[in-house]
């Protein structure tokens, strides 16, 4: 995407760098170039906390529920830091549900009923498109945010 010119009240324009390039982190950064550690940590250990408490109700709990708990943390995730690790939670909690909570337990992408694979398939679905969402709402408000700037420093 680059750049993108931004007219300023004098009518000159001025290039600004489309937000998909940047990282909340401070200006110049590539998104491919800066992982916060910390936060992914954080989120997958949010991951493996949830797995570690509903595997021992796994029998008893409702099966419609339990993807929502996860999708919490996958929403998450993607505000706190971006559509990346939004993917990344989706995938893993796609796979730890697939494994720890769906009969036949301990196996993966082995369903025993239908209902359990389409209710995986729409979470991973949901959980994608509202991390995109939200990285798509962030580098909007960012680059207003830059043009407001850029407004106000040739006023």
């Amino acid at each position: 995407m680059g750049h993108q010119g931004v007219q300023l009240p004098d009518q000159r324009v001025v290039r600004v760098e489309h937000p998909d390039h940047l990282v909340g982190a401070g200006p110049g950064v590539g998104r491919d170039q800066h992982v916060d550690v910390g936060r992914w940590a954080l989120w997958f250990g949010m991951v493996v906390l949830v797995t570690v408490v509903l595997v021992p109700v796994r029998s008893e709990a409702d099966q419609g529920y339990i993807p929502l708990a996860y999708l919490l943390i996958v929403l998450g995730g993607s505000l706190g830091a971006g559509r990346r690790l939004g993917f990344a939670l989706a995938t893993v909690s796609f796979l730890a549900m697939d494994y720890f909570l769906q009969m036949p337990y301990n196996r993966v992408l082995n369903f025993g009923r239908p209902a359990d694979f389409v209710t995986l398939i729409a979470f991973y679905a949901v959980a994608g498109v509202v991390s995109r969402l939200l990285d798509t709402a962030r580098d909007e408000r960012d680059l207003a945010v830059r043009r407001a700037e850029i407004g106000r420093a040739h006023v």
